[in-house]
């Protein structure tokens, strides 16, 4: 998931340099707005491309639009 989202091409201004923030396995140097939208808006795109079981997609996703 960690490279998944640290490849995302993100207009600036937006989002903090996401690239900078990914280390091999973890999430650093982020604010809260900026986990704000990792979570509401990059994540669920990151999980669909990750070959999960559908239903772990879905229940991801809800909790991502419920948060």
């Amino acid at each position: 998931m960690c490279a998944v989202l640290g490849g995302m091409k993100i207009s600036s201004g937006y989002f903090s340099n996401i690239a900078r923030c990914f280390n091999s396995d973890k999430i650093v140097g982020l604010k809260s707005h900026d986990y704000h939208v990792l979570m509401q808006q990059l994540l669920p795109v990151a999980i669909r491309n990750m070959g999960l079981l559908k239903q772990i997609v879905d229940a991801i996703i809800e909790l991502c639009d419920f948060f």
